[in-house]
């Protein structure tokens, strides 16, 4: 192994994190704000839009490719399933938004699912164990 890698995986080691045409240096304190709303179970796409990133600057944050910190554990998924696009939390917004009226294709839009995912939500036969 070489014996820079060994050094960097054992300090805590300060990277800039690069996404589309523009730099988007976060600190270690924006980082640690991050971390805290990942362990809180806010989804990855509403923290990076708070913070006007990409998900893809969280998902390396969160999995310790940049900022690099050995006492953070990576957060799982909290979807039954790992490939999951909803969050629980975005089914309890779906199911809120079905009973205020917002017409399905709508809350299919901006989710980016498909339509019949919230049909099957709204119809109980998805998420069951969500309330």
């Amino acid at each position: 192994m070489n014996p820079m890698h060994h050094l960097l995986k054992n300090a805590v080691v300060e990277k800039t994190y690069h996404h589309s045409n523009r730099a988007n240096s976060k600190t270690w304190t924006d980082v640690k704000q991050i971390r805290a709303l990942l362990k809180d179970g806010i989804s990855q796409e509403d923290i990076a839009e708070k913070w006007e990133c990409s998900v893809s600057s969280i998902q390396a944050i969160n999995r310790n490719a940049c900022f690099y910190d050995p006492a953070w554990k990576p957060i799982e998924s909290k979807h039954k399933y790992g490939h999951c696009k909803l969050t629980v939390r975005d089914v309890r917004r779906i199911r809120e938004q079905i009973s205020e009226g917002v017409p399905v294709e709508r809350i299919a839009i901006k989710f980016k699912v498909a339509k019949n995912t919230i049909i099957n939500i709204r119809d109980g036969n998805a998420w069951k164990d969500t309330h």
